[in-house]
């Protein structure tokens, strides 16, 4: 364990949480019915917008996720962001990658934890030669969808 006194930092174990939804007037919702689709809570505004039947404010940035009740195996996010603090994490289904950053924006650390080798999260493989190109890549992917560039544009 990462002996946690609470969920204050990017491991899996302090960023998952439980998403649990009644939605008896839905037709072709299972009772009981599961998935490991990824979701965000920036997710949880427009699906209860959809599922009152309500208009989704303009100013949304998630995703209903009433498509993925109704069809549970259906393709849908290929990951989730988060963040504490300094820190951004970003989820796939397979890996957790954690970028830390000072308040200049310099990194101060990263981790990397493969999910299918590693769901307990004890070995960073961030600095694995054989991973560069995935760090770079989940790298970019959770600046963009952090809304922060990848690097300096050299403007103020």
């Amino acid at each position: 364990g990462h002996t946690l006194g609470g969920k204050h930092c990017g491991v899996e174990t302090a960023m998952r949480a439980p998403l649990c939804v009644v939605a008896p007037m839905l037709q072709g919702v299972d009772t009981g019915a599961t998935t490991d689709g990824l979701t965000e809570f920036i997710d949880i505004y427009p699906s209860l917008c959809e599922l009152a039947g309500l208009p989704q404010p303009q100013h949304l940035e998630g995703t209903s996720f009433v498509p993925l009740l109704k069809e549970t195996d259906r393709p849908w996010k290929e990951s989730a962001i988060g963040r504490y603090r300094q820190g951004d994490t970003i989820r796939t289904d397979r890996y957790r990658f954690t970028r830390y950053t000072d308040s200049g924006g310099k990194e101060t650390a990263r981790m990397l934890y493969d999910h299918r080798a590693d769901p307990d999260e004890d070995n960073n493989v961030a600095e694995a030669p054989a991973n560069a190109e995935l760090v770079r890549r989940l790298t970019a992917e959770l600046t963009a969808g952090m809304g922060k560039p990848t690097r300096k544009s050299g403007r103020p």
